[in-house]
């Protein structure tokens, strides 16, 4: 689960002749898929102490801004906009327990 905070290659290939820019041709599966994986890992820290450490410093080292590397469209704004709010809410919710 972690790789797909962690692997950026996956986000690099080109997409409707726009090169680097998130994977707007298969709609918005790339964008949920790193959504629902950063969902799942407050459980997983809470359940299994001993794997925390490593995905604190997995969720501390992604960059949503990596994953656009061409002009922003709003669509793409739209996506990391979603993606940073998650990541907070995922740090804040830690913060709390």
């Amino acid at each position: 689960m972690l790789g797909i905070l962690q692997d950026n290659s996956r986000w690099d290939t080109p997409s409707v002749g726009v090169p680097g820019l998130l994977k707007t041709n298969c709609c918005h599966s790339d964008v949920l898929l790193v959504d629902a994986t950063l969902n799942c890992l407050s459980i997983l820290v809470r359940t299994r102490p001993n794997t925390s450490n490593r995905i604190l410093n997995s969720v501390l080292n992604f960059n949503p801004l990596k994953l656009a590397n061409s002009p922003m469209t709003p669509k793409t704004k739209v996506f990391i906009k979603s993606l940073e709010k998650t990541t907070r809410m995922f740090l804040t919710h830690l913060l709390r327990r």
